[in-house]
Order: C-alpha cells, then structure tokens, then sequence
C-alpha cells in the first residue's frame, strides 16, 4: 500500500497547539481510485477551548478524489441516505422568515437535489454546489442552478444569497475558516446560514464511532463551540438546537448577519469538564473493547476477514486494536479490490473463502452485517463467524 500524504494543523477556533489525543489513526487505511493507501489521521481535543478537529487529516486532494467518487453512477446516487424529516425544520422556517419574493437559496453539497425541490415548490430561486458530476444534471432538469465542483473554487460572480444551506457539511471542511467568511460574503445584508452538523458529546457519550472514526470528518462540534465559530465570523444565532431524531443526533443552526428577533438559543451547553468526561468514558470502553476483541480473535489461527470497506480499513485497526497477524486474507463483493493488498494480505472474492479452510471468518461491515452472515451460516455451518459490529452492540450494553 502506498502512503497519503497528511496535513497538520492547529486548533482554528482558538489557535491552541495544545492537544489531547482522543483517535489516532495511523495504523488504517483507505481505498481510493482503485487502490488501498495507508493513513495517517489523528483526532484531537482542544483543552483550551473544547473544539474536537483532526490535527492531522487527508491531504485535500486526496479527500476530493474520495468525495468525487461517491455519486458517479446514478445507482450510486441513489444510496445516499436521505432522511426527508431532517429538511423540515430548515424549511420551513426560512419560509416564514424570508416570506417576499423573490428570494434565493444556495444549498453547499445539494448532491440529489431534493432539498432544493421543496424550495422551489415555495417559491425560492434554488442553486446548489456538489462535487457530484450527476447533480448539475439532476438539478437542471428540476430547474435548479448547480455547479459541479469544490464550493471553495465555485466562481459566483455578482450573486448573493437570501439563505445557503450547509447541512452536516461542514464537518468535512478542513479550511472551516475560509469557507465560513466566503459564505457570509455570499449573504445579502439580511441573509441567513442554515447549518447543521452531528452532535459529538452524545455520539461520544454513546460510543457511536461513525462520527470520531470517520476518515473524513475533520471538524467535531458540541452547541458550544459551533456557536462560537459562528459568531466569530460576526453571524448573530437565532435559533440553536438539538435535533434527537434518527439515526444520531445533530446540531442545527439559523445565524443572520443582522441581530434577528425571536428563535430560541439552547442555553444549556456543555462544558469542557463534560466533553473530557465523556472522552475519558469513550476511551474506557474502547479499552475494554479491545481486551474483549483481543481474547475472542487471538484463539484462532486462520482468519478471514469478510469486507473490505472502512469499517475493516479503519475501525478494525482504530478501535477494535486488531492487528491482522493471524488473518490469511479479506474477501469482498466490490471487484475493484480484487488482487489489491490491504495490511500485507490479498483481496480476493467471497467464492474463494472455502478453498482457504478459515477456523473463523470476521464478519466486517455495519451495513451487511446480518446479510453475511444469513448467507455464510448454512455454507459454512463448522467455521466460526464472528460479527464486529454485533459484538460492539453486545459489550455496550453490558
């Protein structure tokens, strides 16, 4: 495999150099443009301001190319997840806000479009930015404005914006500095930023690794620091919420860039002694994952990890602490990866599994877990099948 080049940084919301390391990613890996790359990623804590942030990240490039193969294909596209609810609050209340005509929205990563649909049902000119090569087809043929591309390098000319959108994006953003000043240029003076990211206290508190152990999530927000970031671009929080809704709670944001009457700002934030408090927790928890995992893995010899996808690139290696010493070979579905070597061992395809006599398959992957496993018991009835995800359940609620 060959190595990603890594960026390091300093806390953005205060300048702090101090950190405290809550994920240390340096021994995963990630499949880009039909290979795997070993990664260097680390997640810090911030312990002058409470910020959470990847002090060390994907190289921007590399970070694009990954983005920009998500959606190619339209059956692609389609499987990102959608949850329509998550829309309304944002909806409509800048329907009630901005309730002249004309007015005008910019949704940043609008990928299918339909958030922009229920705007334009009420009457907003509707423009969007994705990274997507299908969303400016999608978009003109709902009659949406969309550009294909980076919002960073989007050239907009002389527009500006009654709103923009920018839902669970911006904790993709390694530049959130830059990319919050150019969205408040982009505002009329009356203009509003509607955002929304994923709440990481309870995620933490919760032990829910998709947002900490998220290759790609450079930015962790609590209420308190998002509302610090916001307001040091000068933006004035109308409202500030909770969203507890499935599939994991998220922080929503309307911020003006005049003082705004009315909303309601939560004002029970939390602090710096309980995000330490809920990191001291995670990391008690990862270690005892990681005793458990150790004891069940290390009693065999041949080990064939089913799935190749990031839950076995990163969160195996990351959180589990598997070290793949006594793994023969990773199976997949995806023939893209067929022939590649992850962590010094062939990827090859799942109908090879019983010409390697495993004593026990890991089964990794949060999305296919039962599926694999429904389809394997039958077949392989005297190999033990251990699911990843299963035994985290299992140890949480013990």
């Amino acid at each position: 495999m060959q190595d990603v080049q890594s960026i390091d940084r300093k806390c953005f919301l205060c300048g702090s150099s101090r950190q405290e390391i809550v994920e240390d990613f340096s021994g995963a890996a990630l499949f880009l443009e039909n290979d795997f790359f070993k990664v260097d990623i680390k997640k810090v804590l911030c312990p002058d301001c409470g910020l959470i942030y990847a002090s060390r990240y994907l190289n921007p490039e590399y970070l694009s190319k990954m983005y920009a193969s998500f959606g190619m294909t339209p059956a692609e596209l389609s499987d990102v997840p959608d949850f329509p609810a998550r829309h309304d609050f944002f909806i409509n209340s800048l329907n009630e806000i901005f309730s002249r005509t004309p007015k005008s929205i910019l949704d940043i990563g609008c990928r299918k479009c339909e958030t922009l649909d229920s705007f334009k049902k009420r009457g907003w000119k509707t423009y969007g930015v994705d990274i997507s090569p299908l969303s400016p087809q999608i978009g003109m043929e709902r009659g949406h404005h969309i550009w294909c591309g980076s919002f960073q390098d989007i050239d907009f000319g002389d527009l500006k914006f009654d709103a923009i959108l920018l839902e669970v994006t911006l904790d993709h953003i390694p530049n959130p500095v830059y990319v919050l000043s150019r969205i408040t240029s982009l505002l009329n003076n009356s203009g509003c930023l509607a955002v929304s990211v994923p709440e990481s206290y309870t995620r933490l508190k919760n032990m829910d690794v998709s947002d900490i152990l998220a290759e790609d999530h450079c930015n962790h927000f609590v209420p308190l620091t998002l509302q610090r970031f916001l307001k040091s671009e000068g933006l004035h929080l109308r409202d500030l919420y909770i969203d507890t809704e499935p599939p994991a709670p998220v922080i929503k944001v309307l911020a003006f860039k005049q003082p705004r009457e009315g909303g309601n700002v939560l004002d029970d934030l939390i602090g710096l002694n309980q995000l330490k408090e809920a990191i001291d927790s995670y990391r008690q928890m990862k270690l005892k994952l990681n005793n458990v995992f150790s004891s069940l893995i290390n009693k065999y010899k041949r080990v064939v990890v089913y799935c190749a996808g990031t839950y076995t690139t990163v969160v195996l290696p990351s959180f589990f602490g598997y070290n793949f010493k006594n793994c023969l070979a990773f199976v997949d579905n995806d023939v893209r990866k067929y022939g590649k070597t992850l962590f010094d061992r062939d990827v090859l395809p799942s109908s090879k599994l019983k010409v390697m006599k495993p004593d026990a398959v890991l089964i990794s992957s949060k999305a296919f877990e039962d599926e694999i496993y429904n389809n394997l018991k039958p077949e392989f009835p005297n190999i033990e099948l251990i699911c990843a995800n299963r035994l985290l359940k299992e140890i949480l609620c013990v």
